[in-house]
């Protein structure tokens, strides 16, 4: 199971882009629904991955004309790498064994962008880094 953007700056009442999710993450109980999700993916012996998207300082990796979600999370401040905001919300239920993946950049927007303009230019590095997250 695939767990996309648990991170602080969205998720947690103190994350910058919280003013944006809280109604959704609220409606829909979205957190406790993860967590829920994931108990029973673990149970079935299912591998969960936590992959937040974060940026370096300044974000290179939104190249040279962000736009929509993108802009946003730019003018925000917001998933700095390294940040509370870009770590993985204590709320979710990670236990030892969970997978972190980070991506130095957005793979799934600019692999998105590759396949839609068939240009090299937009298309991800796939290096990534893999971590074992300890329960804390």
């Amino acid at each position: 199971m695939l767990v996309l953007d648990p991170q602080n700056d969205l998720t947690d009442p103190s994350g910058k882009l919280f003013p944006a999710t809280e109604a959704v993450l609220n409606e829909f109980n979205v957190i406790n629904n993860i967590n829920t999700l994931t108990g029973h993916y673990r149970d079935a012996g299912a591998t969960i991955i936590y992959s937040p998207i974060v940026f370096s300082e300044g974000y290179p990796e939104a190249g040279e004309s962000p736009y929509g979600v993108i802009a946003s999370v730019i003018e925000s401040g917001a998933m700095i790498k390294g940040t509370r905001g870009g770590e993985i919300d204590a709320a979710f239920d990670k236990i030892d064994g969970v997978l972190l993946t980070q991506y130095p950049v957005l793979v799934a927007h600019y692999h998105l962008h590759s396949v839609q303009r068939e240009s090299a230019a937009y298309s991800a590095s796939s290096k990534h880094q893999t971590y074992n997250v300890d329960r804390d």
